[in-house]
């Protein structure tokens, strides 16, 4: 594919209703892969959750069918990141193409090894995590559309500490750590609580 893919009603659906968990000062930016075969829609929200805090959340991800999942569930990825850390959604575009190319099963406590690294953004966090978001309304956990159910995945940048700590016990330990140690998960430079 070498054109953007058409914008449905229900990616607007997916981009009204992450807009209206995030609020901030909205733009969406189409990413291609290297090779121009897929794109995927980012919308940045500037100034969520927090002053100075970037959420990206895909728009477009759930377009492409998982063979992980039922044919109707599909995911989309959000993830949050420091303002002046302005490539972060390089790194959710790269683990939205590497789903849709190599289908890998995703889901909460998947980790993508490398995934930070990669983009060379941090002197610390390599891995990226996924996690089950952290909305406070409940209802908007999964978003059921008229072909789709859309599941939100929280990308969580992680040590290779951190990600040793998963591999042996599990994501949600890490979060047992995290939760006494509360660590700014917004800074991707941030110290391993491992």
């Amino acid at each position: 594919m070498t054109e953007r893919a058409p914008v449905t009603a229900e990616n607007r659906e997916i981009g009204r209703v992450a807009a209206e968990i995030f609020g901030g000062e909205q733009n969406v930016h189409t990413w291609w892969d290297p090779d121009r075969r897929h794109n995927v829609d980012i919308l940045s929200c500037v100034g969520s959750p927090e002053p100075d805090v970037t959420a990206y959340v895909t728009l477009t991800l759930s377009n492409h069918p998982l063979p992980s999942m039922t044919d109707d569930l599909r995911v989309e990825l959000m993830g949050s990141c420091d303002s002046a850390v302005d490539r972060f959604p390089e790194v959710m575009a790269s683990c939205a193409f590497n789903i849709i190319e190599n289908a890998p099963v995703i889901g909460p406590g998947v980790v993508f090894p490398g995934a930070i690294s990669f983009h060379g953004l941090s002197s610390t966090m390599e891995h990226a995590l996924f996690l089950p978001p952290f909305l406070t309304d409940a209802s908007r956990q999964t978003l059921v559309l008229p072909t789709r159910t859309v599941a939100w995945l929280r990308l969580l940048p992680i040590s290779e500490a951190e990600f040793q700590h998963v591999a042996a016990h599990g994501f949600m330990s890490l979060l047992d750590v995290m939760n006494v140690a509360r660590p700014n998960v917004y800074d991707i430079n941030r110290a391993s609580v491992l």
